[in-house]
């Protein structure tokens, strides 16, 4: 028992002390510190971008339009799944790196030309399982305005529940 007490203490360090890097960028408004900006209810607008070949059998993504996104310190949930105890990786990606791994360039998605805020969620807290979901890849437009990658298209969800607090 205490040597699992003792990796979920070292894992929050680690996280805690990656999450920090991120003030800067998403600023620092609550007590949740540079997380507050993602914590809410998202929206998907039905607006979505296929740069390359969908995987999707539903091209246009109306299936998911108004679909709600929720992410909290206990559960991320995308409407049809939950993810239990997440574990939320903030990291930046240079242009170069983003269009090598995307094959597409980030402004054609509405984001930072130079580089991209993005947001990979584990599920199961210091165990980290993998969530392969609608949701679980983020990429930062603004503190309003996410995408989320799924089979081959980007979503657009915007913030529908508390009005802007965070600057990017």
């Amino acid at each position: 028992m205490k040597t699992r007490i003792s990796r979920f203490v070292i894992l929050s360090a680690i996280v805690c002390i990656c999450v920090v890097g991120c003030d800067k960028a998403v600023g620092d408004d609550s007590a949740l510190g540079p997380l507050a900006f993602l914590f809410g209810t998202w929206t998907l607008t039905g607006d979505e971008s296929c740069p390359h070949i969908c995987a999707s059998g539903d091209p246009t993504g109306n299936g998911y339009k108004d679909r709600q996104l929720h992410f909290d310190p206990l559960l991320a949930s995308n409407g049809d799944e939950v993810c239990a105890r997440p574990v939320y990786s903030f990291y930046y990606v240079e242009r170069a790196e983003f269009i090598s791994g995307w094959r597409v360039e980030p402004e054609t998605l509405g984001l930072d030309s130079n580089r991209v805020l993005m947001v990979d969620i584990t599920c199961d807290g210091p165990y980290s399982k993998e969530w392969v979901a609608l949701g679980a890849s983020l990429l930062v437009r603004d503190s309003q305005t996410i995408l989320t990658h799924f089979n081959g298209l980007f979503y657009e969800a915007k913030r529908s529940d508390r009005p802007d607090t965070a600057s990017l």
